[in-house]
């Protein structure tokens, strides 16, 4: 056999033996396995937090609210509305308003505190939804100031308003195109014996919370 020959003999041989070893019916990667690692991640840390999805738009809402320097953690699969409202109120009284505001897409409910019955006066309200019995806060107003869901104070009393004793509110419902559900918040000073312009706020669907207008 001429030396020509030997090296096609070689070669032939060694790419025969690299074919012998592979499979052609292999199957494709998992496709779950293609994605980035970040992604189950991601999904892993979501599922290890207390949150909750809303049955009509699916929002994520946090499950904290921090109340001025105390921050109240809920677990809104298990907790009970009593026992939800029982952190906020503690050991004051609290009346659930019968007629909750009706902003569309869902009901919010109030309960406030009422510190005067005649006019009604209230320095406690906290406003929230009802979902398969568990309580998703919304609002609050407590030291007369107005905090949303995002624990942001949106409108603030407690400096700068001597002698401001309360409030109270009426459902808004507008009428004018571009206005949502609301709250027309009356303000009372000098314990209920004044009382001062009201003002509205309105509910966001979108940020699920009221907002100063």
């Amino acid at each position: 056999m001429t030396r020509n020959n030997k090296l096609c003999f070689v070669f032939l041989f060694v790419m025969l033996a690299s074919g012998c070893g592979k499979k052609p019916n292999t199957p494709v990667k998992d496709q779950t396995d293609v994605f980035p690692s970040e992604i189950s991640e991601t999904y892993e840390i979501a599922e290890q937090k207390n949150t909750v999805y809303d049955s009509v738009d699916k929002t994520l809402v946090n499950d904290q609210l921090t109340l001025g320097e105390n921050t109240v953690a809920f677990d809104f699969s298990e907790i009970s509305t009593f026992d939800f409202l029982s952190e906020y109120f503690q050991d004051k009284e609290y009346i659930i308003l019968e007629e909750p505001l009706d902003v569309n897409y869902r009901k919010v409910h109030f309960a406030v505190h009422y510190i005067m019955e005649a006019p009604k006066i209230f320095d406690i309200a906290v406003g929230f939804e009802i979902l398969n019995e568990s309580a998703i806060p919304y609002f609050f107003i407590k030291n007369y100031q107005f905090i949303d869901k995002n624990n942001t104070v949106f409108i603030d009393f407690s400096k700068g308003y001597a002698g401001i004793y309360g409030f109270n509110f009426l459902y808004s419902y507008p009428k004018v195109e571009g206005y949502t559900p609301g709250l027309v918040i009356e303000t009372y000073f000098d314990r209920g014996k004044r009382k001062a312009d009201s003002f509205t706020i309105r509910w966001n669907e979108e940020a699920m919370t009221f907002e100063d207008i």
